[in-house]
């Protein structure tokens, strides 16, 4: 039984029909890196054991009613582009095009009814374990007596409700993090772009000189400078700005629909918990700005009084600070006063 076995195993690794050496001279004929898939040779690339990875997008490009298709085509062109750019000498990842037009035959022999997919294959050593083997400690999945493109892979989600741009960059991440790449994301300048920020630039900079004076009379307030870098701070660095690098929600929903500013956990951080970090440091700012130069303006036998208000405030925004990092870890223990508004 063993050797029969053994000998289906053996049948089905020779039905691969394409090598990696093959698949890298028909990747250099491609202009774009990516191969594209004819009928008659659909079966041969999904057939047999492989040694390479094989990410295949499954589209419509000859169907113009696939918008999400002709959306996330250029995501892909761009990432097999950075890739081979990134990794000139591994040669051991491969892209497809099985465009629906040409391999409709297959499509409906495998029940492929929609499009598009991107579906990435590993080495099959990651996932199958031979049909002869008989180790209790090997987790993989025995060898089945064929492959086909609906056996075993991973699926990447593809969506249009990001920008292009995000998307590249998460289709990078995901696909450098199956095959322990790095995948920078390589894309020539966008000339229109770049003579929209000159232009820009110019029309700013022209304002600045005709001003310059009330500009720099501005600048030597040092209160008008205060504001100014306090303001720049939350810009720069707000949830909003979080939120949309990381690709990560603003607000979330609870159970019951209502809108929350804070997610349990401190593994877990929303775009609104940054921003709300950020108007605290922002009170803090202004609050020891008050006590510093605030106190000496107010008249004197008034002093110790608002010096106990600007540091009961500071208390007070301290404590409820400290009091939204409990709410996330109940264990957080730098908090004196808990303000439970959170």
């Amino acid at each position: 039984m063993r050797f029969i076995l053994a000998l289906a195993y053996f049948l089905a690794a020779c039905r691969a029909a394409f090598s990696a050496e093959e698949l890298t001279e028909r990747r250099l004929q491609s202009p774009s890196g990516i191969i594209r898939v004819k009928s008659s040779e659909f079966d041969s690339f999904f057939e047999g054991e492989k040694d390479y990875f094989l990410v295949s997008f499954l589209t419509a490009q000859t169907n113009q009613k696939c918008q999400l298709c002709q959306y996330f085509q250029p995501v892909y062109e761009t990432v097999a582009r950075s890739f081979y750019e990134s990794n000139p000498s591994f040669q051991k990842v491969f892209f497809l095009s099985v465009d629906a037009g040409d391999n409709i035959a297959h499509f409906q022999k495998y029940n492929i009814s929609t499009v598009p997919h991107l579906w990435i294959y590993p080495i099959s050593s990651f996932i199958y374990k031979p049909v002869d083997s008989d180790d209790a400690f090997d987790k993989r999945i025995p060898m089945p007596e064929s492959l086909s493109i609906v056996s075993e892979h991973y699926t990447y989600p593809i969506t249009d409700t990001v920008k292009q741009a995000d998307q590249e960059l998460r289709f990078a991440t995901f696909l450098g993090e199956l095959t322990q790449t790095k995948i920078v994301i390589n894309k020539p300048m966008d000339l229109v772009l770049a003579l929209k920020y000159c232009a820009g630039f110019f029309v700013l900079f022209r304002i600045l000189r005709s001003r310059r004076q009330k500009v720099l009379d501005r600048i030597k307030n040092g209160t008008a400078m205060l504001v100014l870098s306090i303001i720049s701070i939350y810009i720069f660095f707000s949830g909003v700005n979080f939120a949309v690098q990381r690709n990560v929600p603003f607000l979330v929903k609870d159970k019951d629909g209502s809108l929350k500013f804070l997610t349990p956990g401190v593994q877990n951080m929303i775009g609104a918990e940054v921003t709300l970090s950020i108007a605290f440091q922002m009170i803090f700012s202004l609050l020891l700005w008050l006590l510093i130069q605030g106190v000496p303006r107010i008249p004197k036998e008034n002093r110790p009084a608002g010096m106990l208000l600007f540091a009961g405030m500071l208390f007070i925004t301290y404590n409820l600070f400290t009091s939204m990092f409990k709410s996330k870890d109940p264990g957080y223990p730098f908090t004196y006063l808990y303000i439970p508004i959170f």
